[in-house]
């Protein structure tokens, strides 16, 4: 779940992912196996709810001072 996703909103799917795939499997000509997932919400601290926004303009800068950097 992305970063540009609101935290509500990332909570919701995070949710109906889990309700969607509980007891699911995967099944392949030969075997069955279960469905194993863990979810993550990609936000720097979850008790604050900082702007998607200004989280992606930042992520965009460390990208360019990194590029910048190392050529």
């Amino acid at each position: 779940i992305l970063m540009a996703t609101c935290r509500d909103s990332a909570r919701c799917l995070l949710t109906r992912l889990r309700h969607k795939l509980i007891g699911k499997s995967i099944r392949f000509s030969s075997m069955q196996l279960p469905v194993n997932v863990r979810f993550a919400v990609q936000f720097p601290d979850p008790r604050h709810d900082d702007d998607p926004e200004e989280l992606l303009e930042e992520a965009r800068q460390m990208v360019r001072w990194s590029a910048a950097r190392h050529g």
